[in-house]
């Protein structure tokens, strides 16, 4: 599980994947590869930097992170059914994250 502090993490490293600088997009991949936090949107957020970022080196770190967040992910979301508090705590941090995210894309909309 993720605490705090990490969760807080993957969220400013989710807001740096925006920025126009490709040295400070690159260690915001970094780091949500050092966190390992597997979230679907975050996937989706990271193959479109895999895709279209203009940056080689920026396309190179998410393409390499895609992979360890794919083949390793968060022993958090594979929880057993009897440990329904533990899930519930993991729920809501993904709704928060996604809570975020929306918040995020709706803010670069209206610019």
């Amino acid at each position: 599980m993720i605490n705090q502090q990490q969760k807080q993490e993957i969220i400013d490293s989710l807001k740096a994947l925006n920025n126009e600088n490709d040295t400070i997009r690159n260690e915001a991949i970094k780091r949500i590869g050092e966190i390992g936090y597997s979230h679907p949107q975050i996937i989706e957020r990271l193959q479109e930097l895999n895709i279209n970022d203009p940056s080689p080196d920026v396309r190179l770190t998410a393409q390499h992170v895609l992979r360890i967040l794919q083949i390793n992910p968060n022993e958090s979301i594979q929880i057993k059914s009897s440990q329904s508090q533990m899930y519930e705590s993991i729920s809501k941090t993904e709704n928060d994250i996604l809570e975020k995210i929306q918040k995020q894309n709706e803010i670069l909309e209206l610019l």
